[in-house]
């Protein structure tokens, strides 16, 4: 929390270790950060990224399946995009298409929705720690 420009996204990308600008360690507990911290970390960029033709079940089938096939199978990896899906009340637009892109030549998802679909991929997971980058900032932010 905190201003424009007080530095919470160069801190999240510094946590997340998504910056190569970044000098210095990382401890928790006074224990250097081992690679487990990471595998178990997902982060939330504040700017989505999503093919706007597919629909919300589509786009997390496929993160589902590049993600998680190689420890679950292609039932187990539905069945976690039904859960997810649920959890973040994206389950009566499952079926829409998302919508966007820089054309906004789709129509779809409402801002609120998109935001849920954005921590819902990383949801996909099941991280231990979640790291949400102004999740509830920009046109149209909603409260978690």
């Amino acid at each position: 929390m905190g201003p424009s420009g007080c530095g919470k996204t160069s801190l999240l990308d510094c946590l997340a270790l998504r910056t190569r600008d970044f000098k210095g360690g990382l401890a928790l507990d006074g224990k250097p950060l081992r690679g487990e911290f990471y595998t178990n970390t997902g982060y939330v960029n504040q700017k989505e990224l999503f093919f706007p033709h597919l629909t919300v079940r589509e786009h997390l089938i496929f993160h589902a399946i590049n993600r998680l096939s190689h420890i679950r199978t292609d039932a187990q990896c539905k069945e976690r995009v039904a859960t997810v899906m649920e959890e973040v009340d994206l389950t009566k637009v499952a079926d829409q298409k998302i919508g966007g892109g820089d054309l906004y030549t789709v129509a779809g998802m409402s801002g609120g929705e998109r935001k849920r679909l954005n921590i819902a991929t990383e949801m996909l997971a099941d991280p231990i720690l979640l790291l949400l980058d102004e999740p509830t900032s920009g046109k149209f932010g909603f409260g978690i």
